[in-house]
Order: C-alpha cells, then structure tokens, then sequence
C-alpha cells in the first residue's frame, strides 16, 4: 500500500560518487539530489572545552535571569571568581571576598570602604552602632550602650564661627548646649569684646578665665557668680583687662561650672582682627570661634 509515487519500506542505497561516510543527500532548486559534508559548526558557549574560552565572551541576557543553582551540602567554595577574589559558598549561603572560606554570610578578609553613604547631623535614640568584636566579626549595640560606657565617653561639644566681626557678632556667635550659653560680644574688628555667658536654669556658678595675647601678658582670674535670670549675659569675673582684642589675636580659656545643675564646662576661643596678606600668605577677614565642651556627662 504505498502512500507516495516512491514509498520504500526498508534500506536504500543512492550511489552517484559523492557518497562518503558521515554525509547527508540534499537537493539543488532543481530537485538532483547529491550526497555532502555536514556544515562545520563551532560552539562558542561558555561551557565548550570545560570552560576553555579561546576569546572574549559575552552574556546576553537581555530580559532574561541567569542563575546558578547548587545541590552542595559540604565544602564551601562552590562558586569563585580569580581564586578567592569572590567565593560563594553554596551549602552554607555565604558570600567571601578575599577568602574562600567564608564563615558568615559576608566575610570580607581585607579593607573595606563605603562611598556615598547618606550624611546625618544627628543621632536618634534608636540608631545602634556597629563595632567589631576581636574575631573582626561586626554587630550592632546601641548608642547608649557606648554613651553611658564607664570607660568610654564620647565627646559633647558646640561650635560658632562668626565672621566678619560686626555690629551682629554678640548675636551670631552664640553656642549653646546643656544648660550653659556662651557669645563674644564685640561688634567691630577694631574694638574690644568679652566673652560672655550665660544660664537655662538658674545655678551658682565658678568661674576660671585664662587669657593671653600678642599685646598682653598672661592673665588668669577665677570668681563665681549666682545667677537666677535665664535671659542675662555675664561677663567671666575680673575687670576691664579680662577684654578680648581681636587686633591682638587674643586666645582665652574658661572653665565654668553651675553647680546647681551639676556640669562643668570648657570653653575655648580663638578671635582674630582683619589679618593682611604677607610672605605669601593670603589676607584674612576678621572672625571669633568659640568651641565649648561639655566635660560630664549626666
């Protein structure tokens, strides 16, 4: 029952003198038929030759994923990139770079730096910070667990930068933390000031006061003073010597204590007059910096 003009049930043999081993019969447009060589073809994939590439590769992946699965349940290295530049262990679902041994999810053996990490002025109850135990291992503990670390304190300060010195200097100078206020209260470059200070609470207060500048000797004064208004300025004891001359660059320490509160305080500052151009240092413009510490912590 044959179903075509030509229906063979069984061998052929076509024998026209291209015939050879390992060819397949194809036809021209007219229909002859004639034996050929297979078309050479070569693999160029990633996985020719056991990963042996002969040259550049690249993954197209375009809308596609490409993973990597792993059925490993012992040993640690089951993926890596140039050694232990990049190591994966599959069984254990840890990442290593510069060890091939990873023994957390990510075990870097070497530097590490962060680039573009937003920026913050202040630090919340709830932020935890991240310390390294001696094994280099990073955990998280809280802020107040360093801040109120009896072998660990972290620095309380405040800061004001004014500049030019002028009429909006006692203003724009002023600094405060805790409980205490400080200000320069000079309005001209020219003219003489006084460090100032005052109080959010009233307290009775102990006052030291060092000084020195290119056109004085070194003066010290201590004094206390009660204060009970919250709104005044008080000047550090002593008279008129213990101005500020911004002409002389005068640089003045002070230690205050408010007793009632029970806090202690630093306060350093560093004025300075119009300041001309010389040996190739270029000119500066007047300014006052006070930069107040706050030396306990409660």
């Amino acid at each position: 029952n044959p179903t075509t003009k030509l229906d063979i049930a069984g061998s052929v043999k076509i024998t026209d003198g291209t015939q050879g081993n390992n060819k397949v019969l194809t036809s021209d447009a007219n229909g002859v038929a004639t034996w050929k060589d297979l078309p050479a073809t070569t693999d160029t994939s990633i996985y020719t030759n056991n990963g042996t590439l002969t040259g550049n590769r690249t993954v197209t992946q375009g809308a596609n994923t490409l993973a990597f699965t792993s059925t490993a349940t012992t040993g640690t290295n089951h993926f890596s990139v140039d050694g232990n530049t990049f190591s994966v262990d599959a069984a254990n679902n840890r990442v290593g770079i510069g060890t091939t041994s990873p023994t957390t999810n990510l075990d870097v053996n070497g530097n590490v730096r962060l680039r573009s990490v937003p920026a913050s002025n202040a630090m919340n109850s709830t932020d935890k910070i991240m310390v390294l135990g001696s094994d280099g291992v990073a955990k998280q503990v809280p802020a107040d667990a360093i801040l109120n670390n009896d072998d660990i304190r972290v620095i309380q300060y405040a800061r004001s930068f004014s500049s030019p010195i002028d009429s909006s200097t006692p203003t724009s100078s002023q600094v405060s933390i805790g409980n205490l206020r400080v200000r320069f209260n000079a309005t001209s470059p020219t003219s003489n000031g006084f460090i100032e200070y005052g109080v959010n609470t009233p307290n009775h207060t102990t006052v030291w006061y060092r000084k020195r500048g290119s056109l004085s000797s070194m003066i010290e004064q201590w004094g206390q003073l009660s204060i009970s208004s919250t709104t005044s300025w008080n000047r550090v004891p002593g008279g008129s010597e213990n101005y500020v001359m911004p002409s002389a660059r005068d640089t003045t320490e002070t230690i205050i204590t408010l007793h009632n509160s029970k806090e202690i305080y630093r306060i350093t500052s560093n004025i300075n007059g119009n300041i001309m151009a010389s040996d190739g240092v270029p000119g500066v413009i007047s300014s006052a910096t006070l930069f107040v510490e706050k030396l306990n912590w409660n």
